[in-house]
């Protein structure tokens, strides 16, 4: 600016945006306006969009207002009228942008770049109604013609950042504006593509200040110069809880898994997150701890989340000794806060997600009988392929009502091509799975069953060793709506669970009648006893030794499911007397631990832990092939684990 230059700050009032016919909306929208020098799209998105937390301004100046005493006075495209602003942040979808789009707006009474009145930008006229006042009018919007907005990064009274149009041109300081504008008449409009960009390194636009200005040296007078226009985008954060619904029983473990993310343009100086259980689930322990380790009411608190950035809990709550209700609800909520410093208040965000329970007392043992098949071409179609059948009870003492003998016979027309039989197969667990049950009457339709027998290709005499484990769900031969349905796995050798696998399949059954009954507890005792009799004849601390040590089997049910996707269950019984150490992990095909389930000494009782495919960090493992190993008063399983990544 020359030494004659004088300038002043104009006093400005707001517009009230209801007497322009304003409705202020709930949330920012994105916009589109186009720069054509025509103000009204820039008017009407600042209007659907008014106020700091959603980027629309405009303030208004009166004509005249650039006199000082003792200087000419006159209307030139330098006496602002009315500045318009409007901070886009958002989407077409509604979210938020990668980068922030600025649109100004300047309003004078007299031309756009008209410095000496004339109605003409492109030219000087000594004689016309500035003469006197004004110096000199480059064409259009010369070197020393400003329309500029002042970007104070953080509300100190400093600007940051300075953009606008002169020399017929967008510019930056710092360089690098990327943009367009559009002078027509009285109006000029700008767009800045790339404002985020322009940022200074560690600051950002959350919270800022703009003060816009309409400047030209050569007529020698005092310049317009809007108030502060204080924007504050609205940080925004996310929580889930997964699995969102499962199913435990009284005493056992649950298991969620929340991540917690910043999904906002601002860095957020804290995130608390608050879970809340009912009654009958009581807080056990998590990754990370909590900060308020409270038994309902445990919280975590997060300092300096940046954008883009994520925490994750993994928590383990503990139902009760009994059901207090069917759904056991848990609610967790995440509180964010970011702090404006100068620019006002602090802001803040909340977000919330929910879970359930369903809390199923355990029912009395099951038995399965009968037999199935399935068909060549499934659908109840073509040759029986597959037939199988048998009497299947819980592990107990002295024979029992049905027996424990389970035959497995794949067939090619008349040809044998496997044949699987088992004498000592019987019922790690029985659960209920809708519809059903129809016939006979029970209280669970499916049952979980395993065992050790011999197997062989072909129609020769059965001689290999092998283990197996299948589910048959009984749907009422169809009366339920839907068919029965059977899968088996065999592996070789005679530990359960382990051995590589010979023969696997699956599917409805297409005839027979697989029948599941509720057992009474008298012929065998309870299936989920919390404090079991002592085993019979088990020396305490001491390893199994074979597979036809039964006694120790009952320590033990299987993986369910597997394969899994979600979140899989493995449940243990802890018996009465000394030893009652408790270890049990998940390990990788290379025998590293990826994620402790349980460990130490544990009360006399029955007890459920689930995994969800997360490694003691709480990070998510790669899909594939684990080993679950437990240790229960000195007695060891492993099982083979498949993860299914959702």
């Amino acid at each position: 600016m020359s030494s004659r230059y004088v300038k002043r700050t104009a006093v400005l009032a707001l517009v009230a945006l209801t007497s322009l016919g304003f409705v202020t909306p709930a949330r920012a929208n994105h916009e589109t306006i186009v720069i054509d020098g025509d103000l009204s799209d820039l008017i009407g998105a600042i209007g659907r969009n008014a106020g700091g937390d959603k980027g629309g301004f405009s303030a208004a100046s009166s004509a005249g207002d650039i006199c000082v005493p003792g200087f000419c006075c006159f209307t030139n495209g330098f006496d602002a009228k009315n500045f318009y602003l409007f901070i886009d942040f958002k989407n077409p979808d509604g979210s938020l942008a990668n980068n922030i789009t600025l649109y100004a707006g300047w309003e004078t009474f007299g031309v756009i770049g008209d410095v000496d009145g004339d109605g003409n930008p492109d030219t000087f006229n000594p004689a016309g109604p500035g003469a006197g006042c004004a110096l000199g009018d480059d064409t259009g919007i010369g070197s020393g013609e400003l329309y500029t907005i002042d970007v104070d990064l953080g509300c100190n009274g400093v600007s940051d950042l300075t953009l606008g149009v002169t020399n017929n041109g967008a510019f930056s300081i710092p360089s690098g504006a990327v943009g367009q504008f559009k002078a027509s008449g009285k109006f000029l409009e700008l767009r800045i593509d790339n404002l985020q960009n322009l940022v200074p390194a560690g600051m950002d636009l959350c919270d800022a200040s703009f003060r816009m200005t309409t400047n030209a040296k050569e007529d020698g007078l005092g310049e317009d110069r809007s108030g502060a226009f204080v924007l504050g985008i609205p940080p925004s954060v996310t929580i889930a809880k997964t699995p969102v619904n499962q199913m435990s029983g009284p005493n056992q473990l649950v298991e969620w898994t929340i991540p917690v993310t910043n999904n906002g343009l601002c860095n957020l100086q804290t995130v608390t997150v608050s879970d809340v259980l009912d009654p009958g689930l009581s807080f056990e322990s998590s990754v990370p701890p909590p900060t308020v380790p409270d038994p309902q009411h445990p919280q975590w608190t997060f300092t300096n989340l940046a954008k883009g950035g994520s925490q994750t809990i993994t928590l383990r709550a503990r139902l009760g000794a009994t059901c207090v209700a069917n759904t056991l609800a848990d609610h967790v909520t995440a509180n964010a806060v970011r702090s404006r410093g100068m620019c006002g208040a602090n802001a803040t965000a909340m977000a919330d997600a929910s879970a359930s329970v369903t809390c199923e007392s355990a029912p009395g043992r099951c038995r399965l009988t009968g037999g199935g098949c399935l068909n060549e071409k499934g659908d109840n179609q073509g040759h029986k392929e597959n037939t199988f059948g048998g009497n299947v009870s819980p592990l107990h003492d002295g024979g029992g009502p049905t027996g424990n003998e389970w035959e497995h016979v794949r067939r090619q027309g008349n040809t044998i091509l496997f044949n699987f039989h088992s004498h000592d197969a019987h019922i790690t667990s029985c659960s209920l799975v809708p519809p059903g049950p129809c016939s006979p009457s029970a209280e669970v339709t499916r049952a979980d069953f395993e065992g050790t027998g011999l197997y062989s290709f072909g129609s020769g005499m059965r001689e290999a060793d092998a283990n197996f484990n299948a589910t048959v769900i009984d749907h009422g031969e169809g009366r339920c709506g839907e068919p029965d349905f059977y899968t088996i796995t065999v592996r070789e050798g005679l530990v359960q669970g382990e051995g590589a696998v010979v023969f696997s399949i699956e599917g409805p059954s297409d005839c027979g009648n697989l029948q599941i009954h509720g057992t009474p507890a008298r012929l065998f005792g309870p299936t989920h006893n919390p404090v079991p009799e002592p085993i019979p004849n088990q020396p305490t601390g001491q390893p199994s030794t074979g597979v036809g040590d039964l006694s120790d089997l009952t320590l033990f049910s299987r993986v369910i499911p597997n394969p899994f996707s979600g979140t899989m269950s493995f449940s243990y019984r802890v018996p009465q007397g000394a030893g009652r150490q408790v270890d049990v992990g998940i390990y990788d095909m290379a025998g590293r631990l990826v994620h402790k389930l349980a460990s130490g000494s544990e009360a006399p009782g029955q007890y459920t832990v689930q995994w969800n495919g997360g490694d003691d960090r709480g990070s998510r493992v790669a899909a594939g092939m684990y080993f679950l190993r437990a240790r229960v008063a000195g007695v060891r399983q492993v099982n083979r684990v498949i993860y299914l990544k959702p």
